[in-house]
């Protein structure tokens, strides 16, 4: 081979070209942008899960509480209650109503409604719950 001649031969050349380089990158980058996407979608995922488990906790406890009561009479019909509470660092907000007996069997209607924020979000959680309001002796 003499000075100024240039052989460019595929079998003589070592390593990538930069367009083949650029490519891989740019496959790379695609990849782990839905990746990453992916991961905080499940971590989103289990936080509201955790969300969704301390609101049925607490409901299940509110409606045992709210059925012994209205069953014994502690409470008077119609009602309202609201408040919060703060479970995990997560503040949820409550609010409880009742209307008068629905029906002459006494059966009455209790709305339990929870919210709290997540991801910028106001979520609500509403369950309503039936149980017999003793007659009058």
């Amino acid at each position: 081979m003499g000075i100024g001649k240039i052989k460019l031969r595929s079998s003589d050349m070592k390593g990538y070209t930069l367009l083949e380089v650029l490519v891989a990158v740019s496959i790379l980058a695609v990849s782990s942008v839905y990746i990453f996407r992916s991961f905080f979608s499940a971590l989103s995922a289990i936080e509201m899960s955790e969300n969704r488990i301390a609101v049925m906790n607490a409901f299940n406890n509110d409606a045992a509480e709210i059925k012994f009561a209205v069953e014994n009479r502690a409470l008077s019909l119609p009602f309202n209650k609201s408040g919060e509470i703060k479970r995990s660092g997560t503040r949820y907000k409550y609010l409880v109503a009742s209307d008068k007996p629905v029906d002459s069997k006494q059966l009455c209607r209790i709305n339990i409604d929870y919210a709290w924020r997540q991801s910028g979000k106001t979520v609500h959680e509403k369950r309503e719950i039936f149980t017999l309001y003793p007659a009058d002796k």
